[in-house]
């Protein structure tokens, strides 16, 4: 069973962020008439992709080839843990149009506490030092601390989040109205907000969505509102 459903709204264009095989979107609501574009770094998910009808580009997620304000609404599922957190969502505020919104994923450190505990059992002395960094990066986030890329490997990086990390780096951004879930009890949790429109234009409703974990279970489309001071 997929675990994300999305209804996305009246919007005109779309960006579905580090978008793999393209299935978020695919399966996604949405109006025809709707623009769908998608990224991704991997070559090998685009090819995946290309059968979804999406328009696609290699790129990544903290250097958008696309102009400011080109988007209504940005959503991606678990890509962000991939990319440097403050970063990434400089980069969605600067292609989403005022008024446009995000709906974003991440992985959680009930995610790292359980892929440690995997690692240490199959005895993965690579991953459980690997972890180390992940949960470092984490907690950087956490702090409103700048994160850290393996000066030796700099294609890789990897992070967990917070909900209250993913809050400041997205108010940090620009974003206001901005939603977070609980991060705790799964090993992703979703996050949403909203870009402002200073000359009081349109503003679009924000995407509604779904969780599934086992048995289906609805969550509530606006999560719990973080606001909480740096």
């Amino acid at each position: 069973m997929r675990s994300i459903c999305l209804r996305i709204p009246a919007a005109r264009r779309v960006l579905d962020f580090g978008c793999g095989s393209g299935w978020v979107v695919a399966e996604a609501e949405y109006e025809s008439a709707c623009q769908v574009f998608g990224i991704d770094c991997s070559l090998q998910a685009l090819s995946s992709a290309k059968k979804r009808h999406i328009r696609l580009a290699a790129a990544d997620g903290v250097q958008l080839p696309f102009a400011d304000e080109a988007f209504d609404v940005v959503v991606g599922h678990v890509s962000m843990p991939y990319m440097n957190t403050r970063k990434a969502l400089s980069e969605v505020f600067r292609v989403l149009a005022p008024g446009g919104s995000f709906f974003l994923t991440f992985h959680s450190f009930y995610y790292w506490r359980e892929r440690l505990r995997s690692s240490v059992k199959a005895r993965n002395w690579k991953d459980i030092l690997f972890m180390g960094y992940v949960a470092a990066n984490g907690f950087l986030n956490h702090h409103g601390l700048s994160q850290a890329q393996l000066w030796w490997r700099p294609s890789w990086f990897e992070t967990v989040n917070t909900p209250r990390g993913v809050f400041r780096s997205a108010r940090l951004a620009g974003f206001d109205m901005i939603t977070t879930e609980d991060g705790t009890r799964r090993i992703f949790f979703a996050a949403t907000g909203r870009k402002p429109n200073p000359s009081g234009g349109v503003v679009l409703p924000a995407p509604e969505w779904s969780i599934y974990c086992g048995l289906a279970r609805r969550l509530q489309p606006a999560a719990r509102a973080r606001s909480q001071s740096a």
